[in-house]
């Protein structure tokens, strides 16, 4: 039988600007998820694309964030 140990998601999210990015942000916060910004772009028209790591469900994350 196939147990998931760790698990997290990787996604790649684009924001029309950074207080919409602020937002997203204080929402995981507020459900206590764990993430965290790998990579942030603030694009020429104002938008941010940023690459994150996510707690998937209530699955432990293991090494993949700390």
């Amino acid at each position: 039988m196939k147990r998931i140990q760790y698990a997290c998601l990787c996604e790649t999210s684009k924001f029309e600007n950074e207080a919409d990015l602020a937002s997203y942000i204080e929402k995981m916060s507020k459900k206590n998820a764990k993430f965290e910004v790998i990579n942030k772009v603030i694009e020429s028209d104002g938008s941010v694309t940023v690459e994150t790591k996510s707690q998937y469900l209530n699955y432990k994350t293991g090494k993949y964030i700390e």
